[in-house]
């Protein structure tokens, strides 16, 4: 009875013992002590120190938040600081054209909110960049295929862009590039034969984790909370499956106790942002709340310690 066992998993493929697991394991070990596997450092030394280094190659990330508290510009920071350290990243914005995002890459980049305002841009300062901002930013956004594409009479089409479009376009792409952006899931259809929308999302993110485990790419999936501001929108599964999820959230200005890993301090600091780290797979952060605002001139984001008590 015992020797049919391995047939009958064989069929099913379940209960199926890998040949060499520990060999494969040596072998991935190698290639990340040798650099050929490495993880996408976090613009940020304390939250990358609770994600024990970095973005794995293979996984995804979930960052949810809702309107207006800065995921785009959380997510941007992420791919600017993959380019820096010589990673290929790639963003797909499925809300407002590329060149929107382009712009406020830019912002992003020069920490100058100015670059955001209508009628600001000093123009000659601006063709003097072009070839930078090409080669950092624009080369590395994609137009968004909900951008409506005009077709006479005032009349415009927009792609539905069906979550199995979706799919095919991460598989691809994933071979190309360390990082890849999707910005927001939320717009993205999937009607079809689900009975409900949840179980097309269940389906949708099972193939994502299942994609972007066969490459060395690591998925960052933008998508919104629910009207609490606590949860992820959408199927359970989003949270579940995915391997690391935030939570990022814009309030009125708190006062934190906090504990700064860089410089080994607590302190008490003033902000209007807080990145919850509901969990992380292979970090330490679970549960871990982070204290961050924008800097004072610009848009970037800056962490100002690991949140120890209430806040008030």
């Amino acid at each position: 009875m015992t020797e049919n066992i391995p047939d009958a998993c064989n069929q099913s493929r379940i209960g199926i013992i890998p040949l060499d697991a520990m060999q494969e394991l040596k072998e991935q070990v190698i290639a990340e002590n040798s650099g050929l596997i490495k993880s996408i450092p976090m613009p940020w030394v304390n939250i990358g120190g609770m994600f024990e280094g970095g973005m794995r190659p293979g996984e995804v990330t979930i960052l949810a938040g809702d309107p207006g508290a800065g995921k785009s510009y959380l997510s941007y920071s992420m791919g600017l600081c993959a380019g820096e350290h010589d990673f290929a990243w790639k963003y797909l914005p499925f809300e407002d054209s590329a060149k929107i995002h382009i712009r406020r890459i830019m912002a992003l980049y020069e920490n100058n909110w100015t670059l955001n305002k209508m009628g600001r841009i000093n123009i000659k300062e601006y063709e003097a960049k072009t070839e930078k901002y090409r080669y950092k930013i624009a080369s590395n956004v994609f137009e968004s295929p909900k951008k409506p594409i005009p077709y006479g009479d005032g009349q415009a089409w927009i792609n539905p862009t069906k979550w199995r479009h979706v799919v095919d376009f991460v598989r691809e792409t994933a071979k190309f590039c360390d990082l890849l952006i999707l910005d927001p899931i939320t717009v993205i259809e999937f009607e079809e034969k689900f009975k409900k929308v949840y179980e097309g999302q269940s389906k949708f993110i099972g193939e994502l984790v299942a994609t972007i485990s066969q490459t060395n790419c690591h998925l960052l999936l933008v998508i919104h909370t629910t009207k609490d501001g606590v949860n992820i929108s959408g199927s359970a599964d989003f949270e579940r499956i995915s391997h690391n999820a935030l939570i990022f959230k814009g309030h009125e200005s708190l006062t934190s106790k906090i504990y700064d890993y860089q410089n080994d301090i607590e302190d008490e600091v003033m902000h209007k942002r807080t990145l919850v780290i509901q969990k992380t797979r292979n970090g330490s952060g679970s549960k871990s709340r982070v204290a961050m605002d924008f800097s004072e001139n610009g848009p970037r984001l800056i962490e100002k310690g690991l949140i120890i008590g209430k806040s008030k």
